[in-house]
């Protein structure tokens, strides 16, 4: 199974985004991450923080990450992975765009921009910043282009 994280930088009022550059989502707006490498040594933390530097061009620490949600995606009913969703409270460097990932973009959390994010997103980012922390199953259909169920449970 693959495994892969994905890092939102918080603040108490905002939240910052970048858009994707390519494969699923591109062009959408996301947060940071990647999947799960040998270097890792299995350390889900470890595994987002590098993929943040990677992506992002910042640093942040294990202690700076808090779980908030781990969601397993479908496609045509088939498990593709399973991510590790963190909020980043802290981190150090200027945030900038890569190859991977846009210019990265400061957002008013009353103001995120739901309407250029990929569908399921929308729904369990909604949840997490509502509070909730949760375990999540994403279906959509072949080719990743249309949400058909979200369902999710206590994390």
């Amino acid at each position: 199974m693959k495994v892969s994280t994905l890092v939102f930088p918080v603040t108490k009022t905002s939240v910052l985004l970048a858009r994707k550059k390519s494969g699923v989502g591109a062009g959408l707006y996301n947060g940071w991450g990647g999947k799960l490498e040998p270097e890792d040594e299995g350390n889900l933390k470890a595994c987002a923080c590098r993929e943040f530097l990677a992506e992002s061009g910042a640093y942040t620490s294990r202690k700076n990450l808090r779980k908030m949600a781990v969601v397993d995606f479908f496609e045509a009913g088939v498990h593709i992975f399973e991510c590790y969703v963190y909020f980043c409270f802290a981190w150090n460097g200027q945030l900038r765009e890569t190859p991977e990932m846009g210019r990265p973009r400061t957002f008013p959390l009353a103001s995120i921009p739901y309407d250029r994010m990929m569908p399921a997103d929308v729904i369990w980012l909604k949840e997490i910043f509502l509070g909730k922390r949760f375990r999540g199953r994403v279906y959509y259909n072949k080719g990743n282009t249309k949400l058909e169920k979200f369902e999710h449970g206590p994390l």
